[in-house]
């Protein structure tokens, strides 16, 4: 069988960026989707500090490996959002007709809740509502990952 995904030889295509403090410490687990000939990225970054806090960030690239980061959060936190204590993570992006949608966590140190938001043009992003409010997670009963499925099934 042939392989099906082939390691870059540029891994990791993302690093942490000692130039932002909001992305110094680590970039990880992204989420993708290839729109308009260019692959766009979302990740999950911590900086450094007791007063840490999770952002998203974002990346486009015209060839899947060589990427140019924005220097700022595309999506960050709401401070006096008890919700988003420790920020937003794991971003899920899926196109619906011409809205983008983004699930993430918001983390409020505790327990993640599952959120979205909305974009026309991946670039600005607003957010929504938790998804699932009635739903009550504790530390033995939670997921963090959530995504919009591009079609509906059945």
């Amino acid at each position: 069988m042939k392989d099906v995904f082939i390691r870059s030889k540029f891994n990791p295509i993302i690093k942490p960026n000692p130039k932002h403090e909001w992305e110094s410490l680590k970039v990880y687990n992204p989420g993708a989707i290839f729109h308009n000939g260019r692959y766009h990225l979302f990740y999950r970054a911590v900086g450094i500090g007791k007063n840490w806090h999770s952002a998203l960030g974002y990346t486009v690239s015209e060839d899947g490996e060589h990427f140019k980061r924005f220097s700022h959060p595309i999506l960050d936190r709401d401070s006096s959002n008890p919700l988003e204590v420790r920020g937003l993570e794991d971003p899920r992006i899926t196109k619906i007709n011409d809205t983008f949608f983004m699930t993430y966590a918001a983390f409020n140190g505790k327990v993640p809740k599952l959120h979205i938001a909305t974009s026309s043009d991946l670039k600005h992003w607003k957010k929504g509502d938790a998804l699932f409010k009635d739903f009550e997670f504790t530390k033995d009963n939670w997921s963090k990952s959530g995504a919009i499925f591009s079609e509906k099934i059945k």
